[in-house]
């Protein structure tokens, strides 16, 4: 059964792959496999955090997650060690961010997430923080680089990458049979 479901998987991809004509075959049917991968993934989540529910009680969160397997966790305030805002490419294209928190016995099991709050607009995100766990929040900092410090990181890999031209002329020079190999 297992076979016979994974050749009429890639039977399908490769058909819809030939409607595509601008990309070769061959990349079409990885982004469809990627494409698919991100559903089933993004479809997880889904179920994982559908009736996603936080409620602050004086010193604790309660969060409830889960569609099909419902779990509970209680979080003292205390005991969350920092609120981390991400966002995904996805996110970016749709202003949106997700609050994670790293806490005791939050998001420490296989396949688990952290999550304070699963989606929000950019320009609520700090103040829906803020309604939760007010002892977190702060006013972002905004810190600008040297101005020659990206430099200090790409010094090694450019002085390598320059200096292959003329180790690669005195060592056709010193082996002139590998010259054309070496070029």
């Amino acid at each position: 059964l297992g076979q016979e479901f994974q050749n009429q998987m890639l039977d399908n991809l490769q058909h819809a792959a030939a409607y595509v004509t601008i990309i070769p075959r061959t990349a079409a049917l990885i982004a469809l496999l990627l494409l698919a991968g991100w559903c089933i993934a993004a479809l997880r989540n889904l179920l994982q955090h559908a009736p996603f529910r936080v409620i602050r009680c004086k010193h604790t969160l309660t969060i409830r997650t889960g569609l099909l397997t419902r779990r509970e966790y209680a979080c003292t305030v205390r005991g969350i060690n920092y609120a981390d805002i991400r966002q995904t490419l996805l996110g970016r294209l749709l202003h949106i961010h997700t609050v994670f928190i790293n806490c005791v016995g939050y998001g420490k099991a296989k396949n688990t997430l952290s999550v304070l709050i699963p989606y929000c607009r950019a320009h609520t995100c700090q103040d829906e923080l803020a309604a939760l766990v007010p002892e977190l929040t702060v006013q972002p900092v905004h810190y600008r680089p040297a101005p020659f410090s990206l430099f200090r990181y790409c010094r090694l890999p450019l002085g390598l990458a320059l200096s292959l031209y003329p180790l690669s002329l005195i060592a056709g020079f010193w082996f002139p049979n590998w010259r054309d190999i070496i070029y």
